[in-house]
C-alpha cells in the first residue's frame, strides 16, 4: 500500500507538472493510452484475458463515463490548486461512500458514522473555505470529482460479486481515451523530449499505483491497509513544497486532519 500510494502521488505530481504546458485532454489521452497498453500486456502475460469478459456491459459504460468526469475534475484541480489540498479533499470520498451505500445499497449507518460524515464535511469546508473569493472552479472540480469517485466506488461494491477486479479496473479507461482522442487534434502541442517521458510515466505511475494497492488488498484486510492511504498527504505536501513552493496553511492541515480522523 505504501508503494502504491507513493506512485499515485507521483502520477498526480506528473499531471500537475505537465498541465502547466499542455491541455488536460492531451495529458488524459497519453495517461490512458499508456495505461491500457501496459494493462493489456500484463493481463495477456499472466493469461488473464478471460477475466475481461463481462455480462454487465451497460454498467461498465456508465462507470467509464463517470471515470472521465473524475479524471477531468482531478486534472483541472491539480493544475489550479495546491496538490496537498486536492488530495486532502479527495479523502472525503469514504464518508460519501458510506452515505451513498445507505441510500442505494440499504446499508445501515449508525450515529457514530453520521458524526464522522459531519466531521469530514467540516474538514472539506475548512480546506476549501467556500467564500466568493476562494471557492473557484477548481474547488468545484475536485469536489465534483470526489463525489463521482464515491459513486464509482459504490458501483464497484455492487458489481464485485459477478465481475472480476480486472474488468472493473480496465473498463474505467476506454471512454476517457476515446473522448480525449477526439479532442487531441484541437489541443495538440508537440512535447519536448523530457515531456514525452512525463507523458509515458503518467501511465506507468498509474499502473504501478494500482498494482501496489491491489496487492495490498490481496494479502491483508482492507481495514488493515486502508489507513496507509493517508501517507499520500505527506508525499503531496513534500512534492508541493519542493517543486511548486506550495506550503499548506493551518486551515488546510486542520481540515485534512479532521477528514483523516473521521474516516
Amino acid at each position: 500500500m505504501l508503494v502504491g500510494i507513493f506512485f499515485i502521488v507521483c502520477l498526480d505530481a506528473t499531471v500537475k507538472w505537465l498541465s502547466s504546458s499542455y491541455s488536460i485532454f492531451q495529458i488524459l489521452f497519453f495517461r490512458n493510452a499508456v495505461a491500457i497498453f501496459l494493462f493489456l500486456f500484463i493481463v495477456f502475460f499472466r493469461h488473464e484475458l478471460n477475466q475481461l469478459k463481462s455480462q454487465r456491459k451497460s454498467w461498465h459504460v456508465l462507470r467509464s463515463i463517470l471515470a472521465l468526469g473524475i479524471n477531468l475534475g482531478f486534472f483541472y484541480a491539480l493544475a489550479n490548486m495546491p496538490i496537498a489540498n486536492v488530495l486532502a479533499v479527495s479523502f472525503f470520498a469514504p464518508s460519501l461512500v458510506t452515505l451513498l451505500s445507505m441510500v442505494f445499497l440499504k446499508e445501515r449507518v449508525d450515529l457514530w458514522q453520521w458524526l464522522a460524515i459531519l466531521v469530514s464535511l467540516f474538514g472539506v469546508m475548512m480546506i476549501l473555505r467556500p467564500t466568493p473569493a476562494t471557492f473557484d472552479l477548481a474547488s468545484f472540480a475536485i469536489l465534483g470529482a470526489t463525489i463521482l469517485y464515491a459513486i464509482v466506488s459504490v458501483t464497484s461494491r455492487f458489481l464485485s460479486d459477478g465481475e472480476s477486479a480486472i474488468a472493473l479496473t480496465f473498463y474505467l479507461l476506454p471512454v476517457s481515451l476515446l473522448v480525449s482522442s477526439f479532442t487531441l487534434p484541437a489541443v495538440w502541442i508537440m512535447p519536448t523530449m523530457i515531456d514525452w517521458v512525463g507523458f509515458f510515466m503518467s501511465g506507468v505511475f498509474g499502473l504501478l499505483g494500482f498494482w501496489g494497492m491491489t496487492e495490498a488488498f490481496r494479502y491483508a484486510p482492507a481495514s488493515k491497509v486502508t489507513p496507509f492511504e493517508y501517507t499520500s498527504i505527506l508525499w503531496a505536501s513534500l512534492f508541493g513544497v519542493v517543486f511548486w513552493g506550495e506550503v499548506p496553511d493551518g486551515y488546510a492541515l486542520l481540515g485534512a486532519a479532521m477528514i483523516v480522523i473521521s474516516t
